[in-house]
């Protein structure tokens, strides 16, 4: 049995990571506060109630900013329209303006998303009892996923002392240039895709490095995206990193998904495909219950009734789906083990059950 691990900002939290909610208040409070350079429309923008997140915000501005993506009955930029409509303003003016602002969104991830040093103990620990529970029921590696901006998986293999495989061509001296090569030079190295961009990454003319530091991605020469609400025509690396999710999730007969909010359309589009076909996916987080909706429902496995935000049972689901609810820290590792190992044995005899019933068909 296959089994993939995709991280969303849920799973980074315990680590001193700020949630995407957070962030977005961060944005508001320096913005109100040190008084950011930016016009009046981007202030009517951020402090808009349609952005509940910072990914939210992030999406629009890039739709905005890039015409040829810009549709406008998407919900992440319908508040940056109306903005422009209601201040009479010009439409260049605008675009400034929003290039100030994601100026400052870069600013603050990479001010903030910065794992300590005495995070790393808890880290190794928390992600070395997800990967014990793994082993226990897959002979081989597994390849991990993220939509995160942080290092925290980087800073895990680091204290563990694994070869950390990511695409990126590794160097003794100098920064890591992106070839988009994943044979890794040692045994079960960690396999890392991160499909939105890392805050260590920064172009350089036509190159695209990663700073082992993580101190070199500045505002203006960082490589990020947003989770969009559609497709959106990204250029490298972005383009090659969903093409090796979308291979490797060819293979995957479990995913374990922990503190992805399931937003970006592109990646759902590639989940709910394979649970078509039969794959099983565990689902972790505290708000998983309405989460989960944006792919078991369009996959045709609904819900049971009854089940929402105000359900409290611990593991609950529906075919090939189960789910955890409860969040994801380090004070609940024992906890978490056992209800993982409890959805890994749903999960393997899933995979089973579908397989003879494909053969017999």
């Amino acid at each position: 049995m296959k089994v993939a691990l995709f991280l969303g900002a849920g799973a980074s939290v315990f680590a001193g990571q700020p949630a995407t909610a957070k962030l977005m208040e961060i944005l508001r409070e320096r913005i109100r506060d040190d008084g950011a350079e930016i016009g009046e429309i981007t202030k009517t923008i951020v402090n808009s109630t349609d952005y509940t997140d910072i990914e939210q915000l992030y999406d629009g501005i890039d739709r905005m900013l890039d015409m040829r993506d810009a549709k406008h009955d998407t919900h992440n930029i319908k508040p940056i329209i109306r903005a422009l409509h209601d201040s009479g303003g010009e439409f260049k003016t605008a675009l400034d303006e929003l290039e100030r602002l994601k100026s400052v969104i870069n600013g603050i991830l990479h001010e903030k998303l910065v794992v300590d040093a005495g995070a790393r103990g808890s880290i190794a620990d928390v992600y070395d009892m997800v990967r014990s529970v793994i082993k226990d029921h897959v002979a081989d590696g597994f390849w991990v996923f993220t939509t995160n901006y942080d290092m925290v998986v980087e800073a895990y293999a680091k204290e563990i002392h694994r070869e950390l495989v990511n695409g990126f061509q590794q160097r003794q001296s100098n920064d890591d240039v992106w070839v988009n090569e994943w044979d890794g030079q040692t045994k079960n190295p960690v396999y890392l895709v991160k499909l939105h961009g890392s805050v260590n990454w920064y172009r350089e003319g036509k190159r695209i490095l990663a700073d082992k530091d993580g101190g070199k991605g500045t505002t203006d020469n960082s490589v990020l995206i947003a989770p969009t609400e559609g497709p959106k025509d990204y250029g490298e690396p972005f383009r090659e990193l969903k093409e090796r999710f979308e291979e490797e999730m060819k293979d995957v007969d479990t995913l374990l998904v922990i503190g992805f909010s399931y937003r970006d359309e592109e990646i759902v589009k590639i989940i709910r495909n394979r649970l078509k076909e039969g794959m099983a996916l565990i689902s972790v987080s505290p708000n998983t219950l309405e989460d989960i909706r944006h792919v078991s429902n369009d996959a045709g496995f609904i819900m049971p009734l009854g089940v929402g935000k105000h359900h409290t049972l611990p593991i609950v689901g529906c075919k090939g789906i189960r789910m955890i609810n409860q969040k994801f820290e380090l004070d609940t590792i024992a906890d978490m083990r056992v209800r993982l190992n409890e959805c890994f044995g749903f999960a393997r005899d899933y995979v089973e059950h579908t397989r003879l019933k494909s053969n017999d068909m």
